[in-house]
């Protein structure tokens, strides 16, 4: 029995043996309908319904391929996503992208920002930057939210067109403007962290609760994150790890590890370091590379698990050969000390590396010290220097005293002793012993020489 809401703003349509007493969406009162009576977007509504139900992929196949055969852009939409994603079906990239360029002829401005999104990532064409733009700027004149927040995105990291943060700013502003929960949590970070736009602590909450009243799970995580640490709002653990929990129900990874750290450490509720494993086994689970890597820590420090540093340091690769830099960092640790793997000085530094290249802090700093040291790789004092600074940089204070070491003796760079002096001194003014002891020493030495005493030599 098909039958749809008779509430002509709801459009809901549903399939069943017995129909609902009343729209399971609205509320509102259903009517039966005859197969031979539905749209094209009527088929569409239906092959949306059946992509909800778990294990009726093929019956929303068979919907979209009825409302694409009726001339519907919204069903040719879905049935390129179908494609596109092997909803029902093997997937295939250059028939999902032919089945956009249609949609877009008939008019759905989903199919241009699909259509952006394949040219963005190469699906089933090759990737062109430029032209992904181009699709997502169509949608956005025309009022895609969408695609505004897409186009925000390609000005933000000059994909396609120049760099340009504060159109970036204008366009996702736009997306928000018109209730796009999702750019509501994405402008909240633009106001919180001054990203195109100057820094603002009340527009911040305000667009993070926006998102949040929309129901988007990376709102949730923004504005618990916020009551969690009391800043620019009233401190509320509670309410935030309940934020955590809904937006961890919705699938967000982040949601999860948020939560998590909450179990552990008994933030807004009790100490429960198992369950807190649970959530990064879940996230585990979903691909989620960050919550590999926590999952291989609470192996490696027996939190909430029996302690095993082969289990710790299995997750540490896993997470790693997903691109995860810190995993990078403490699976090279793993070899580099021989826990839960075979002591391995090379492939310790080839981790190490990764982990630098990736972004991993300390990682940067432990490469440079195989550079310099020749452990696991030849020594190469001009690639310890140029690490040690990339790790200063960041701010790792044993990486400043090294470099500044490093200027002192003249190893690997030109000896330049007053910038030693400014890398011993950062690295005292984050609190290092020794750096302040160094910086002392420096100081003395160069006010020796330019105090204006005679050298006795002359």
């Amino acid at each position: 029995m098909i039958y749809h809401c008779m509430n002509d703003a709801c459009r809901f349509w549903g399939e069943g043996e017995t129909m609902p007493q009343a729209c399971p969406r609205c509320g509102g009162p259903l009517a039966c309908a005859q197969e031979r009576e539905l749209t094209g977007n009527d088929w569409s509504a239906l092959g949306v319904f059946w992509v909800e139900q778990d294990g009726h992929e093929r019956r929303a196949l068979e919907c979209f391929r009825r409302s694409a055969e009726l001339g519907s852009g919204w069903g040719t939409c879905n049935l390129g996503l179908c494609m596109e994603q092997g909803i029902g079906i093997e997937a295939d990239p250059r028939q999902a992208f032919w089945l956009y360029q249609q949609a877009v002829e008939m008019g759905s401005l989903s199919a241009l920002c699909n259509l952006g999104v394949c040219y963005e990532d190469g699906i089933g064409v090759t990737a062109s930057p430029k032209e992904a733009a181009e699709c997502y700027r169509k949608a956005a004149d025309y009022g895609s939210a969408r695609a505004q927040r897409l186009l925000a995105h390609c000005y933000e990291q000059g994909l396609g067109v120049e760099r340009d943060l504060e159109q970036g700013f204008r366009w996702l502003r736009m997306a928000a403007l018109q209730g796009d929960a999702a750019s509501q949590a994405i402008l909240g970070k633009h106001y919180e962290f001054g990203i195109g736009t100057k820094r603002d602590p009340e527009l911040a909450v305000a667009w993070y609760r926006k998102a949040v009243q929309g129901n988007d799970p990376e709102g949730k995580c923004c504005l618990g994150w916020l009551m969690e640490q009391g800043k620019w709002v009233d401190r509320d653990p509670e309410g935030a790890i309940e934020l955590y929990r809904q937006a961890a129900g919705q699938g967000s990874s982040r949601g999860l590890l948020l939560l998590a750290d909450c179990l552990f450490h008994g933030i807004g509720t009790e100490e429960n370091p198992a369950l807190a494993v649970r959530c990064y086994e879940k996230g585990a689970a979903g691909g989620d590379t960050d919550a590999m890597c926590c999952l291989g820590w609470c192996y490696e420090s027996g939190a909430g698990v029996e302690q095993s540093w082969e289990q710790a340091a299995a997750w540490y690769r896993r997470s790693a050969e997903g691109g995860n830099g810190r995993a990078m960092g403490n699976l090279a640790w793993c070899f580099d000390n021989g826990k839960g793997v075979e002591q391995d000085e090379a492939e310790a530094a080839r981790w190490y590396q990764k982990g630098a290249e990736a972004g991993d802090v300390r990682s940067m700093y432990c490469y440079a010290y195989c550079c310099e040291y020749g452990e696991g790789v030849d020594s190469d004092l001009e690639q310890a220097v140029l690490w040690y600074r990339r790790a200063a940089e960041e701010g790792e204070t044993t990486a400043m005293l090294r470099l500044g070491g490093l200027y002192e003796n003249g190893e690997g760079v030109e000896r330049d002793l007053p910038e030693a002096l400014r890398w011993y001194r950062r690295a005292a003014d984050q609190g290092s012993g020794d750096a302040k002891l160094q910086a002392e020493r420096l100081a003395e030495e160069l006010n020796g020489e330019t105090d204006g005493t005679p050298d006795p030599a002359h």
